[in-house]
């Protein structure tokens, strides 16, 4: 399964089944490249983590990906000590619960998806790279099953 936390998108395979594709809105630049070169039966999902209801913009995806616009000041922080989410934190539990339901509920998680992962200011977004990259390379090993 190709999988990136790269600024360059060229490096995703576009013709994967299923498309993930998470940033912030510093991303937005990438996510619009990935987005012009996806075909246009590709089937996924586009998460942008906002400050703001302002920082909504304008992309054109292919009709079956679907753009969600996560907002930290509308979502609680899983620290007790703040009341918002803190950068990225959002955007973890929301690729999280995407893996969890299209690829490691998958009964072949080892292909047909691509992963792009922006939002590189964020060290909780940053950590849970470093964890993906070595659950996706268990999966990935001869005759392993993670």
């Amino acid at each position: 399964m190709p999988f990136s936390q790269n600024s360059d998108p060229a490096v995703c395979d576009q013709r994967s089944r299923y498309v993930l594709v998470a940033g912030d809105i510093g991303d937005i630049d990438e996510i619009r490249q990935v987005l012009s070169d996806l075909p246009r039966d590709a089937y996924g999902r586009v998460i942008i983590e906002i400050a703001a209801p302002l920082q909504v913009v304008p992309l054109d995806a292919p009709p079956r990906v679907a753009v969600t616009w996560l907002r930290r000041d509308e979502r609680s922080s899983v620290s007790k000590v703040r009341a918002a989410a803190e950068r990225g934190e959002t955007l973890v539990r929301a690729v999280d619960a995407w893996l969890d339901e299209w690829m490691r509920a998958s009964d072949d998680p080892s292909s047909e998806y691509v992963l792009w992962i922006g939002s590189h200011a964020s060290e909780a977004v940053n950590e849970f790279c470093v964890s993906l990259a070595h659950e996706l390379r268990a999966y990935s090993a001869p005759g392993a099953t993670a």
